[in-house]
């Protein structure tokens, strides 16, 4: 490898953006290929085939909580305006030190979610970080199609309705992500509509496939760009590639949704909608500067 003096310049900063990009793509590829090896052991028909079964006609969502106590009443209504309602929506509550587990008792009783969808909470002992805590959730729920929406962001409101139907007519798919609409503050979601079905029929919305393995071909962790709010997934999918890596360590990439997406993609084709499912909250990350 070169050696870079010290110091910096427009020049030297650039050769570092650069060998630094170089460096997480081998990385990228060097896990990838030992999950693609690993993964062979189990690629004997049989999860293919359990996907193929796999009933696409309801709908479960896992909401990952944690220290988003004041965003919580508008990710709850965003669930409860679905055009379609989730069979189980399941919160947990990875032992926040907010508000968060008295805000989602009042916000669950004001927006008669519970009314419309079976609603479960599930209160980590510890803080189990957001991969952990999305297992569990995964684990309870009772369909075979998945989505998720962080406790800070809001889905569309026929999102779970769209997701459905795409995943009805490409049986082919096990994941499904699409585009977002960033925002800074709750009003400024008032300024768009919120139904996807009001602008195009499912048939009309442009989706890119992503066939089985074509992760292999990617160069940058952004080759397939989706938000993790508004991503649906079938169950088995989860199942078969072992959840959302709880190790930093072990990832393709260093974020646990991508680095769930990629592994999917080495056992099953993925599609990535061009369409928005989610606003996307720009401003209020704990996690800043680190890895969930």
């Amino acid at each position: 490898m070169p050696h870079i003096a010290s110091g910096s310049t427009p020049l030297i900063d650039d050769l570092r953006r650069v060998m630094h990009q170089a460096r997480l793509r081998r990385h990228m590829r060097r896990r990838l290929l030992s999950f693609a090896k690993r993964y062979s052991i189990i690629e004997d028909g049989k999860v293919t085939e359990e996907a193929e079964n796999a009933d696409r006609t309801a709908i479960s969502v896992v909401v990952p909580c944690y220290n988003h106590s004041k965003y919580l009443p508008l990710a709850i209504q965003s669930l409860a305006k679905q055009t379609l309602p989730a069979q189980d929506i399941v919160f947990v509550n990875d032992f926040a030190t907010d508000d968060t587990r008295d805000v989602l008792e009042a916000a669950l009783r004001s927006s008669g979610l519970s009314n419309r969808s079976h609603c479960t909470v599930l209160e980590n002992s510890s803080n189990m970080g957001q991969a952990a805590s999305l297992n569990r959730g995964i684990d309870v729920c009772t369909t075979d199609v998945i989505m998720v929406l962080n406790d800070d962001d809001y889905l569309f409101h026929d999102a779970l309705e769209v997701a459905l139907g795409v995943l009805h007519q490409h049986h082919e798919l096990a994941l499904l992500g699409g585009r977002n609409i960033d925002f800074d503050t709750d009003a400024s979601i008032e300024l768009y509509s919120k139904e996807i079905l009001r602008i195009w029929n499912i048939e009309e919305i442009g989706l890119r496939l992503f066939p089985q393995e074509a992760v292999l071909r990617f160069n940058h962790q952004n080759d397939f760009n989706t938000p993790h709010s508004g991503c649906s997934f079938l169950k088995c999918a989860w199942r078969a590639v072992e959840g959302y890596c709880t190790q930093k360590r072990d990832r393709v990439v260093p974020f646990s949704d991508r680095d769930f997406q990629f592994r999917v993609n080495l056992l099953f084709p993925i599609g990535l909608l061009d369409a928005p499912v989610s606003f996307w909250r720009s401003n209020s990350s704990v996690d800043s500067g680190k890895f969930t």
